[in-house]
């Protein structure tokens, strides 16, 4: 069969199939996606009840800020988003702390002065990890393979960054303990917060290399989408 003649079938309309599909369709495939539900957008998508729309999961969205994959893709397609940006990512109620957290964090240093370093690495890996995902390298990497094509391909090009390969063994959680974070059970609560939003899980059980990314939302810049998450992946089907 000639692979470019071929007919790709993509499973599922969410934001990542309907990227796909378009960014195939692009190169000049023939493309179908298929889709369970009545909307495109999977858990990022907006659907109608009794004349209102509602967000199916999500409600604001990541990875507009320059040189980001929304961006990247965007400018690929010719696709203008409809997207602004928050002045606030998201405001965090603790017991006895209220935090806005902003692209500064300048609310978050106030309130925790001691977790400064902390972050200062935390800007530092998620650089990284943006960097790589805008090379289309695999990251974090999901076999063997893929971590040799990283270190073929990626990592050579970051010799200063080789310190940071440790954290890919941690969790979370261990991060946090070289701070000596893990003993002040607010900020703990306050990142297992964020993480439960962009990595479904806490500090215990998230990968600190995957957590530094996840953290990183709120610096790189949080967006509300006009009309509805469901926006995002309409404008992609169109």
């Amino acid at each position: 069969m000639n692979r470019q003649n071929a007919h790709i079938v993509v499973i599922g309309a969410g934001v990542g199939g309907l990227s796909a599909a378009a960014l195939l369709a692009q190169s000049g495939h023939r493309v179908t996606v298929l889709e369970a539900q009545t909307y495109p957008g999977g858990c990022a998508g907006t659907f109608y009840h009794q004349g209102f729309r509602f967000d199916a999961g999500a409600t604001v969205a990541g990875g507009f800020q320059p040189n980001g994959p929304h961006t990247l893709i965007g400018k690929r397609l010719g696709i203008e988003w409809p997207v602004r940006r928050a002045k606030v990512a998201w405001a965090v109620h603790l017991p006895e702390q209220h935090i806005d957290v902003t692209d500064d964090r300048e609310d978050v240093l106030r309130q925790f002065p001691q977790s400064a370093e902390f972050w200062n690495e935390q800007a530092i890996v998620a650089d990284l990890s943006w960097s790589l995902a805008a090379r289309g390298l695999p990251w974090p990497p999901a076999d063997a393979m893929e971590l040799l094509t990283l270190a073929r391909t990626g990592l050579s090009q970051f010799p200063r960054d080789l310190r940071l390969l440790p954290l890919a063994c941690l969790s979370a959680a261990h991060w946090l303990r070289r701070y000596g974070l893990d003993r002040d059970p607010a900020f703990r609560r306050f990142i297992d917060g964020q993480l439960i939003i962009s990595a479904q899980t806490t500090s215990s059980d998230a990968n600190a290399l995957y957590s530094a990314t996840a953290l990183d939302l709120p610096r790189q810049g949080v967006y509300h989408a006009v009309g509805g998450m469901g926006a995002i992946a309409e404008t992609l089907a169109e």
